[in-house]
């Protein structure tokens, strides 16, 4: 924004046609009878099409290209009946534009698709060692017990960012499921999310 062709937008908007103007690769053209042959960064013009495209006055024009010439940033070498403008260190922008249009791979994750997050990671390998941990007590605990235990303790929040059992201060695998085991036995609910006297504000 600190460059010089910043500041005037006819000229911005001039530069941008250079470089949109420019080939990207080798190229041959014909011209009349003669085919010219192009390198990247060159183009094939003449001042009264330039000044058409860009909207500006063929004077205008004329002296934009010398001062883009005195600032190094273009070359130019006319003929009776064209002008070719090379694009000084074109092959900076072109790195560039290479690096905007990258395709994308599957070490590049495109904005549409899911990411996995450090949180996401941490979240799944906490309820894979809780349900792990579980699965240690079904000696002592029946398997139907333990299995309603998981199930109740791995229950999402509504924002899908925590399990019921990550929403705890405190948390102690035998301890739970001691108190777990004592309330199935005294009241044989139902429903495995309703133990009177339990109480459980984390989902409120």
């Amino acid at each position: 924004m600190k460059h010089w062709v910043w500041s005037n937008e006819k000229y911005l908007k001039a530069w941008i046609y250079c470089l949109f103007r420019a080939n990207h690769s080798e190229n041959k053209i014909l011209i009349g009878s003669a085919i010219i042959k192009l390198e990247p960064g060159e183009f094939i013009t003449s001042r009264s099409h330039f000044s058409k495209d860009v909207e500006m006055t063929e004077q205008s024009v004329r002296t934009f290209w010398k001062l883009l010439e005195a600032d190094q940033m273009i070359s130019i070498k006319s003929t009776s009946t064209s002008t070719k403008i090379s694009i000084c260190n074109y092959a900076g922008y072109q790195h560039h534009q290479q690096t905007i249009n990258q395709p994308v791979t599957s070490d590049q994750p495109a904005s549409n698709q899911p990411v996995t997050t450090d949180k996401n990671v941490k979240k799944e390998k906490e309820l894979k060692e809780f349900k792990e941990e579980a699965h240690t007590y079904k000696e002592k605990y029946s398997s139907e017990m333990v299995k309603e235990f998981i199930e109740y303790w791995t229950e999402e929040n509504p924002s899908k960012t925590k399990f019921r059992f990550q929403l705890e201060k405190t948390w102690g695998m035998a301890r739970r499921l001691a108190t777990w085991n004592k309330r199935d036995k005294q009241y044989k609910p139902e429903s495995k999310n309703l133990y009177p006297g339990y109480k459980d504000s984390s989902f409120d």
